[in-house]
């Protein structure tokens, strides 16, 4: 009885007269131009249960991972090549937590190749600039645009950061910050599938 009510409160079933009011929010420029709203069936996968014990678990793995990634974030490049050797030979040798330090092990060698990246200027890199909106106390910050191209050499993307900056220098303001930065193709990932939230403390 509480999940039917629980579930009463938070959801409701879509009509197409609510796929219309929906449309017409959305797009109330579109007026009658905008094709008829579809309905489209599909089937959605079942989330198995995660009990308590299951969350705990979770959240104990993830903080160690988290651990790992601290361990491994100041080391030198001469550092993670040594440990992208020993976590792998530490697989063999433990078989049990062989996954883990297999993995562990790839996640040295790509820090050190990134490293390695900013050394020698090698491979491809991109240049960007983002603008962050801060709040009044200035400790968090949310951003509010994002601009990146793809540049050949790391010192083509210096240049190329050193423009995008000065095209978008009169977004700058008291609660505005204009932020270039370079970074290598290790490090980059589609932005609508990039790791930040767009907030910064």
């Amino acid at each position: 009885i509480e999940k039917r009510q629980r579930r009463a409160r938070r959801f409701w079933d879509v009509t197409a007269e609510d796929l219309d009011r929906l449309t017409a929010a959305i797009w109330p420029w579109a007026g009658e131009t905008r094709e008829p709203v579809r309905a489209v069936r599909s089937t959605a996968p079942k989330v198995p249960p995660l009990p308590r014990e299951g969350q705990r678990a979770r959240d104990k793995i993830l903080s160690s991972i988290t651990d790992i990634s601290l361990a491994m974030e100041h080391l030198t490049e001469t550092a993670l090549k040594g440990l992208a050797y020993e976590l792998p030979r530490c697989a063999r040798l433990y078989m049990s937590e062989g996954p883990y330090c297999e993995a562990a092990g790839a996640e040295a060698e790509l820090r050190r190749e990134i490293r390695a990246r900013y050394r020698t200027g090698r491979g491809a890199w991109y240049a960007c600039v983002r603008v962050m909106h801060w709040d009044e106390a200035r400790h968090e910050a949310r951003e509010i645009d994002y601009v990146e191209e793809r540049c050949a050499s790391k010192d083509v993307a210096i240049e190329r950061a050193r423009a995008l900056l000065a095209e978008h220098a009169h977004r700058f303001a008291p609660d505005q910050t204009v932020e270039p930065e370079v970074f290598s193709e290790l490090e980059w990932s589609p932005l609508k599938l990039r790791a930040e939230d767009h907030e910064a403390d």
